[in-house]
C-alpha cells in the first residue's frame, strides 16, 4: 500500500544591500534568484513547484549600519508557500 505524497511550493527571493542604483539592484536580485531557480529545475524539481523574485534594498534587514550589516542585507531566502498533500499514491513495492 502507498502513502500520500507532499508536495510543496517554493519561494525564492534574493535581497542586496544599500549600495548602488535601485533599478541596478532590483534587476541584480531578480537575476540570482532567477539562477537558483534554473539551477532547481535544471537539477529535477518541477517549474510549477518554484516561485522566484527579486525584492532588491527594499526589504532590509539592518538600515545604514556598516560593513558588517550591510553583508547581512544580501541574502537568498525560500519560504515555502503551498504544501499540498496529493491523492495520489506512491508505490513502496508492497
Amino acid at each position: 500500500m502507498g502513502k500520500p505524497v507532499a508536495l510543496i511550493r517554493i519561494l525564492i527571493s534574493w535581497h542586496t544591500d544599500d549600495i548602488d542604483r535601485e533599478q541596478y539592484n532590483l534587476e541584480l536580485s531578480i537575476n540570482r534568484a532567477k539562477s537558483i531557480y534554473n539551477w532547481l529545475i535544471n537539477n529535477g524539481i518541477e517549474s510549477g513547484r518554484l516561485e522566484f523574485t527579486g525584492f532588491g534594498k527594499s526589504r532590509p534587514l539592518f538600515k545604514d549600519i556598516d560593513k558588517k550589516f550591510r553583508a547581512l542585507n544580501r541574502r537568498v531566502e525560500v519560504k515555502v508557500i503551498d504544501n499540498i498533500s496529493l491523492k495520489r499514491q506512491v508505490d513502496e513495492g508492497d
